[in-house]
């Protein structure tokens, strides 16, 4: 996450982050080492109170809410970008050459073309949007989430209530019962994508401007010698990162490569502190 939050104040973004807070996250202390240099980074943090046992779920869907960020320096008018925190931004020119207009702006950056398909609610078919760059006004997220007038807060409860309306108390899980890939994983692109299809059908003068990607994405499923071939020869190519899941700490020597061409010295020292006291405690936990 801190690695993630610097790369977007690289392009001139600057970053929020929304961490989920119960019980069972407050002894976590991988989670607790990632807020202390979140702070020491002078990173923008909002917590938000989870259910016990729902704190997965309550993560994967809290953007959803963020037009309710209560905070006097994000006001109405400010763009809002959606993003992964698995997904570092590269090239600053894609990043800012943006349409100016009151649209809902989104950000292909991948290989693919958008949208990415087809899914059905409610016996009707919709279009499948990314959620990990849509990007509008903190007011057009209220409007499009239908937040405005209503008794909803930024907080877990509210969260579950949205599944519940949205579906039914059959798609509310607890953590254990969320694996990658299953039907609640793409939960919040499939609310968002209904919400944003509504929104457009019932307000002709907006729209959705969707800006195609020309760029590469540094991915992660790619092979040692791929990645490190487009990282050595075309890195002006590349848009994003897509950073490494469950092999990262084998992955740790392209993560250093990443460091060293993207930061300063100084961000670079810090990234690493915090890289190394999270693996001397994640190798003292497991």
């Amino acid at each position: 996450m801190p690695i993630t939050c610097l790369s977007w104040r690289l392009i001139n973004y600057e970053p929020i982050v929304l961490a989920v807070t119960s019980k069972l996250t407050s002894s976590n202390d991988l989670a607790q080492k990632t807020l202390e240099y979140l702070r020491l980074l002078k990173i923008k943090i909002f917590f938000i109170q989870s259910v016990d046992y729902y704190e997965k779920m309550t993560g994967m869907l809290s953007r959803l809410f963020i037009g309710l960020l209560d905070d006097n320096e994000i006001t109405d008018e400010c763009l809002l970008f959606q993003t992964d925190s698995d997904l570092l931004p590269i090239n600053k020119n894609f990043y800012q050459k943006i349409d100016k207009s009151d649209s809902i702006k989104l950000l292909d950056v991948s290989s693919f073309q958008s949208p990415i398909g087809k899914f059905k609610y409610k016996n009707k078919d919709y279009e499948m949007f990314y959620m990990c760059h849509i990007g509008m006004t903190k007011r057009q997220w209220r409007k499009i989430m239908n937040l405005e007038n209503s008794n909803y807060k930024f907080d877990g409860k509210s969260i579950l209530r949205l599944v519940e309306e949205f579906y039914d108390s059959s798609k509310l899980r607890i953590n254990d019962q969320i694996a990658r890939g299953d039907d609640v994983w793409f939960m919040d692109q499939s609310i968002l994508s209904v919400k944003i299809a509504n929104y457009l059908k019932q307000n002709k003068h907006n729209r959705m401007h969707i800006k195609l990607s020309q760029g590469i994405k540094l991915d992660r499923i790619w092979s040692d010698k791929k990645w490190l071939d487009t990282f050595n020869n075309k890195f002006e190519s590349i848009n994003d990162v897509h950073l490494f899941h469950e092999n990262y700490i084998q992955k740790l020597n392209f993560l250093n490569l990443l460091l060293k061409r993207m930061f300063s010295i100084d961000q670079k020292s810090i990234l690493e502190k915090y890289i190394n006291e999270f693996m001397i405690i994640k190798n003292s936990t497991f």
